[in-house]
């Protein structure tokens, strides 16, 4: 019969049983989220939580940074309703008292959460924090270099030159900026570039070296909270530098007179240099060729009394003797010569002016020389 009801019908109507099922799974799910027995405890993951002091605090104003434990990964245990449990994290926020840090020091700061009134905060984890508070400052340094673990060749054949510090990163006087808190700085009496790769070398050689600070005694300070400054003000580590190596080589000295007399100038033992020569070291290419030149001894100013002239040892950069000579005795062999005393008339005959002012007329008075 036209419509008479017919559950046979709507058990075979596919669409039909779609949407009560549909319907059924709803309210279903309702039940079980919103029921009473939808509570339950959980474990909620907050991320990194960074102190920092407010704006007016007194260690603000007085230039107090958290040196230490300034970030901290935060959980915390909720307890309530699963549906409101899952909105809990993006309401959830951590705050820490940092009133009590009024001067350089470590303390144990309390971490607090808040939240919604429809959930319960069970726990934060951790519960504290402990941060180390510090004033930030800088100190200028000399930059030495270490570079013991670099060798030569035995045998003498070589020598290690003094290591050379890249201008380009370090200030022109060798000093080096470090920044950090003030009770490392304290402690901090040098730094040290040191070469820690062990190596036998015959030539100039580029190596990484690390910046290390060094308290009065010689003993490393930890720079972990510290920071090395190039000149430009960039943050590094280490640097480069550069180890030459020096041969030997036995050089000869070079000299100029002037005013010498004729009769000696082809006398090679009338001017004779006590050493002739020297030993330097310095790079191979710095010695080739090389004379030292001692200047210009001027035969006028050379008397009966004085003989033996000290010339000072005038070194290239790079260079050095091997000893200690500074000076080079120059001796003039006066055996032979004697000293007369003539008279000699002047006259304007014998007499030549020049470079006379224009226009003036000059003349001689007769006089004698002795």
């Amino acid at each position: 019969m036209k419509g008479r009801f017919s559950l046979n019908r709507i058990l075979h109507n596919n669409r039909l049983m779609i949407v009560i099922s549909l319907v059924l799974a709803i309210i279903l799910w309702a039940g079980v989220v919103y029921g009473s027995g939808s509570n339950e405890k959980r474990n909620i993951n907050l991320g990194t939580y960074t102190l920092s002091f407010a704006d007016n605090s007194y260690a603000k104003e007085t230039g107090l940074s958290i040196i230490q434990g300034a970030e901290v990964d935060v959980q915390v245990e909720v307890s309530g309703p699963r549906f409101r449990i899952n909105q809990a994290q993006s309401e959830i926020s951590i705050s820490a008292d940092l009133s009590s840090i009024v001067r350089p020091g470590t303390y144990r700061i309390p971490l607090t959460a808040t939240g919604a009134s429809d959930y319960t905060i069970d726990a934060v984890n951790p519960s504290s924090v402990t941060v180390v508070a510090d004033y930030i400052l800088s100190k200028t340094l000399l930059l030495t270099t270490d570079i013991s673990a670099v060798t030569v060749p035995e045998g003498g054949e070589y020598r290690l030159g003094s290591a050379m510090l890249d201008t380009s990163v370090i200030n022109d006087d060798s000093t080096l900026e470090i920044e950090g808190p003030q009770t490392v700085l304290e402690r901090i009496e040098s730094v040290v570039a040191r070469i820690s790769e062990g190596k036998t070398i015959e030539k100039a050689t580029v190596f990484p070296a690390e910046l290390v600070a060094l308290d009065a005694n010689g003993n490393a300070v930890d720079t972990t909270l510290c920071n090395f400054l190039d000149k430009n003000g960039n943050v590094i580590q280490s640097l480069n530098l550069t180890v030459p190596v020096s041969v030997s080589r036995e050089v000869p000295l070079t000299y100029t007179v002037e005013n010498l007399p004729a009769a000696y100038r082809d006398d090679t033992s009338f001017i004779t240099l006590e050493p002739s020569s020297v030993t330097l070291w310095g790079p191979e290419e710095s010695l080739e060729n090389y004379q030292v030149d001692l200047g210009t001894l001027d035969f006028d100013n050379i008397g009966p009394g004085n003989t033996t002239i000290q010339m000072p040892l005038h070194l290239k950069s790079g260079v050095q003797e091997d000893g200690d000579i500074s000076e080079v005795a120059v001796s003039i062999r006066m055996q032979n010569l004697e000293i007369r005393y003539v008279d000699l008339p002047l006259t304007g005959s014998n007499v030549r002016i020049v470079n006379s002012a224009s226009g003036q007329l000059l003349s001689v008075d007769e006089s004698t020389i002795l």
